[in-house]
């Protein structure tokens, strides 16, 4: 099984959220992308296989756009390596 953690740290610019959240990019945002993105891996391993992820550092009170978040994330995979022969047929057209 192959073990894997990763701190990451996401950097944005802080705005407060109800004055001037337009002047703000949210590093909180970023990492909820991350996060799905991770979702969405996990119907591409196998059953068997293991995604975490934990936020550290949120970046701040709720009324503000953080320009900082940091997260821990941990994966857990069995891998295999298979060898499959594909045959592919080139479609470009002239």
């Amino acid at each position: 099984m192959a073990l894997e953690c990763f701190y990451v740290t996401f950097h944005g610019v802080e705005a407060h959220a109800a004055m001037s959240p337009h002047k703000g990019k949210s590093a909180f945002d970023a990492a909820l992308l991350s996060f799905q993105g991770i979702e969405f891996m996990r119907e591409h391993v196998l059953e068997d296989s293991r995604m975490h992820y934990t936020i550290l550092d949120a970046g701040g009170p709720s009324n503000i756009v953080p320009e900082r978040q940091r997260q821990s994330i941990h994966f857990g995979l069995i891998v295999r390596i298979t060898w499959r022969r594909s045959s592919f047929r080139d479609f470009r057209t002239s």
